[in-house]
């Protein structure tokens, strides 16, 4: 009967470059190993009971001896240092909690068709897919021309986002022009909160 390997699957290291420390651990076995072949080359040069007092290493007799606990407990140290763990941590890192500030160009230029049904309606089929990409993250909506305004400061209702930009159109902005500098202090107001 074979064991049970399903908990296997599940086993991970969270720290794995901690292994690279492996290669000069094993260089180092190997150096140490080699070292002392080469002392034991003496051995038909110098008589035997000689060299036994020659050699510095009291311990080298004894199977368990400084050296190779070294040996053994480095191994288990990195393997230690790697962390093992068979439940998969969230890393901080990889969670995208990041608020999305859209800036749209609502100037004239949007209305032409050359991207059917029109610049800007395909520019809002985009926010949409983008945020259906990001449920539950927060999201605002700032609006630009001649002039810029925050259409929607920094919500995760998706219902009410949408709404908004729906309502969008070239003849709500104040001014013409295209100035997406005007947008950038906005966004700046915007993601100051969140900090």
């Amino acid at each position: 009967m074979l064991p049970d390997l399903q908990a296997l699957q599940y086993f991970h290291f969270l720290r794995p470059a901690w292994a690279l420390l492996l290669l000069p651990w094993l260089a180092m076995v190997f150096a140490q190993t080699r070292r002392r072949s080469n002392r034991d080359r003496f051995g038909g040069i110098i008589a035997p009971h000689l060299l036994e007092h020659l050699r510095l290493e009291r311990f080298d007799s004894r199977w368990f001896n400084p050296r190779t606990f070294t040996w053994m407990l480095m191994p288990l140290l990195l393997v230690l240092l790697m962390g093992p763990s068979w439940r998969q941590q969230p890393s901080p890192l990889s969670q995208d909690e990041a608020a999305l500030v859209v800036l749209l160009d609502v100037s004239s230029s949007m209305e032409q068709s050359d991207v059917q049904p029109s610049r800007l309606q395909r520019a809002k089929q985009k926010i949409s897919d983008l945020l259906a990409l990001r449920p539950d993250k927060q999201a605002a909506l700032i609006v630009y021309a001649g002039s810029a305004h925050t259409v929607l400061t920094l919500t995760a209702d998706r219902d009410i986002l949408n709404q908004y930009l729906a309502a969008i159109a070239p003849g709500i902005m104040p001014r013409g022009g295209k100035f997406p500098e005007y947008g950038l202090p906005l966004v700046d107001e915007v993601l100051r909160d969140t900090v």
